[in-house]
């Protein structure tokens, strides 16, 4: 495996990281800005802790997204049920394009969370990640996945609005690894029948995959578009 460091690396930050500061509320929002906002992590105190043979807090030595303007989160249910959970917090952070995956581990600290732990190659979702990357790759399998009608649901602050149904033929094929090619992978996700794609951008929610699994196989149920 390619080392995930080509995109994502990371400051192990074991310190008090302040919802207020970035205006968030909850796990999901916190992760938010403190993927986006790489600058800040290097600002906070460091453990003595070592993540691959590295000494944590080497400088510049923090997580790094691709592209900081658009982060994907995967979830079941609700993008905020993370967020109703109290304790401990995980994200695994999946490089889709290199094949990689590193996971965080988070400790409730109020309206903060303290970074205690980063383990390599491990994924909290094997089983979805591999569909996901199979279902860019195969274009037969995309059509048997994708359930057709297809529905695009279209919301403006926050109200549904119009929506239209996709035919097969009007199919254009989706390439998850141009879409998210790196992955936020909440906690708690691997028990439930759905799947839930956030894609952020500029910090607001912008598209939502939809996903269900139904005998042990996924499918892509729905997609939506945010305004």
């Amino acid at each position: 495996m390619k080392n995930i460091g080509k995109h994502i690396t990371i400051l192990a930050l074991l310190a008090t990281y302040c919802c207020s500061t970035a205006n968030a509320e909850g796990f999901a929002d916190f992760l938010l800005h403190f993927l986006d906002k790489p600058e800040a992590q290097g600002k906070l105190s460091t453990p003595s802790l070592t993540i691959d043979g590295k000494k944590a807090g080497h400088k510049g030595n923090y997580i790094r997204w691709a592209n900081t303007s658009t982060i994907a989160m995967l979830c079941a249910d609700s993008i905020n049920t993370p967020s109703l959970l109290k304790g401990e917090q995980k994200a695994s952070m999946v490089d889709l394009v290199n094949k990689d995956c590193r996971t965080y581990n988070f400790s409730a600290n109020g309206k903060s969370y303290l970074l205690s732990k980063a383990t390599s190659n491990t994924n909290e979702d094997y089983e979805f990640i591999a569909f996901l990357s199979e279902y860019t790759r195969n274009h037969d399998l995309q059509m048997k996945r994708t359930i057709f009608p297809f529905p695009i649901r279209s919301f403006k602050n926050g109200k549904e609005g119009s929506s239209k149904l996709l035919m097969p033929r009007e199919w254009n094929y989706l390439n998850f690894n141009t879409i998210c090619p790196q992955i936020a992978v909440l906690k708690n996700v691997s028990e439930a029948n759905n799947r839930r794609i956030y894609i952020y951008n500029e910090n607001k929610i912008k598209q939502i995959y939809n996903f269900i699994c139904i005998n042990r196989k996924w499918y892509l149920i729905e997609v939506e578009n945010h305004q």
